[in-house]
C-alpha cells in the first residue's frame, strides 16, 4: 500500500504575516482587551513583562512588590534535570527585576527593596550554585550596581 504524504508547506507561509493581517481587521478596543487579557495570563508572566518593558510602563511601590517576586522566582528558576551543567535562564525576569528595584530605590521606599534584594540574592545563590559555569552571576552583580 502507498504511503501518504502530505501536502506540501509553501515556505513563503507566515504565521505572523497572517496575524497581522487578522488584527488589522479588528478594532483597536478589541486588541486592547486581547492584548490586557493575555498578559494577565498567569502561564505567560514573560508577556507582561515584555509589554511592561517595551511601553515602559510606570507602576506605584505597592504593585511593584507583588511582581517583583514573581520575576525574581522565573529569573533564578531552573530545571533540576540540568544541575550541574550551563543551563539557560531568564534575562527577561532579570532585567524586570532590576526596572522594579531601580523604580522602589527611586520612590523611597527602602525596605521594600532592601526585603527583595535579600530574596533575590538567596535565590540567585542558589542558582548559581546548581550551575556549571554560574553565568547569572554578572546578571546579579550588575543589578545590585545599577545606580539608577
Amino acid at each position: 500500500m502507498a504511503k501518504r504524504r502530505p501536502k506540501k508547506v509553501d515556505p513563503k507561509t507566515d504565521a505572523g504575516e497572517r496575524l497581522r493581517k487578522a488584527l488589522a481587521k479588528r478594532p483597536k478596543s478589541e486588541l486592547i482587551d486581547v492584548l490586557v487579557e493575555l498578559a494577565r495570563a498567569r502561564e505567560d508572566r514573560g508577556l507582561l513583562r515584555q509589554l511592561d518593558a517595551r511601553l515602559k510602563l510606570e507602576a506605584p511601590p505597592p504593585e511593584l512588590v507583588p511582581t517583583t517576586r514573581p520575576a525574581i522566582a522565573d529569573a533564578t528558576d531552573f530545571d533540576e534535570r540540568d544541575m550541574n551543567r550551563n543551563f539557560d535562564y531568564d534575562y527577561g525576569a532579570y532585567e524586570a527585576v532590576t526596572r522594579n528595584l531601580t523604580r522602589l530605590v527611586k520612590l523611597g521606599p527602602l525596605r521594600l527593596a532592601m526585603d527583595l534584594s535579600l530574596e533575590l540574592m538567596d535565590q540567585g545563590r542558589h542558582q548559581v550554585e546548581m550551575s556549571d559555569e554560574g553565568l547569572m552571576t554578572d546578571d546579579i552583580e550588575d543589578l545590585f550596581e545599577t545606580d539608577g
